[in-house]
C-alpha cells in the first residue's frame, strides 16, 4: 500500500476543550510561580543590599579605629620615647 498515510484519531470537541483549558491552567500556575520566585528574589535582593550598606558602614567605622588607634600608639611612642624620664611610673 504505497502513499497509504495514516492520520491520527479525531478528538471530539469536548476532549480538546478540556486540554486546552489544562494546558491555560498549567500555564497560568507556571505564571503565578515565576511572580512568587520573582518576588522572593526581589525580598533578598533588599536584604542582601542592606547588609552590603550595614557591611560598608562597619568597614568605614573600623578604619576610622584602627586610624585612631594608629594615632594614639604613634603619639605614646613619641612621648615616651622622646624623654622617658617624664614617664610616670
Amino acid at each position: 500500500m504505497p502513499g497509504f498515510i495514516m492520520k491520527p484519531p479525531m478528538m471530539d470537541s469536548l476532549k480538546q476543550s478540556h486540554l486546552a483549558q489544562t494546558f491555560r491552567g498549567s500555564r497560568g500556575h507556571l505564571q503565578q510561580e515565576y511572580a512568587a520566585i520573582n518576588s522572593m528574589l526581589d525580598q533578598i535582593n533588599s536584604c542582601l543590599d542592606h547588609l552590603e550598606e550595614k557591611n560598608d558602614h562597619l568597614h568605614a567605622r573600623l578604619q576610622e579605629l584602627l586610624e585612631s588607634n594608629r594615632q594614639t600608639r604613634l603619639e605614646f611612642q613619641q612621648q615616651f620615647g622622646e624623654d622617658p624620664s617624664d614617664a610616670s611610673p
